[in-house]
């Protein structure tokens, strides 16, 4: 199984969304789940923990999981493009 999670914050509530793959290469999920958290921290660089990883785990906590391997992908900002 395959998982993809992406979170969304809006003030101090975070719609948390997981779906599950067989492969990367499907073209749709084989489940779709959705949790709302709230009391969410403001953002502070460099302190992942504090506001990302509480909704990671509420998602996480509804899988039954043996391994995890983290990807993140970040958009680099250069000025001028």
């Amino acid at each position: 199984m395959k998982l993809a999670i992406d979170v969304f914050y809006k003030e101090q509530t975070a719609k948390i969304v997981a779906a599950t793959f067989n492969n990367w290469e499907d073209e749709q999920a084989e489940q779709i789940l959705v949790k709302y958290k709230s009391n969410i921290l403001d953002y502070v660089p460099g302190e992942f923990f504090k506001r990302e990883l509480p909704c990671l785990i509420e998602i996480l906590s509804e899988f039954d999981l043996a391994k995890i391997e983290l990807y993140h992908y970040r958009r680099l900002c250069i000025p001028g493009r």
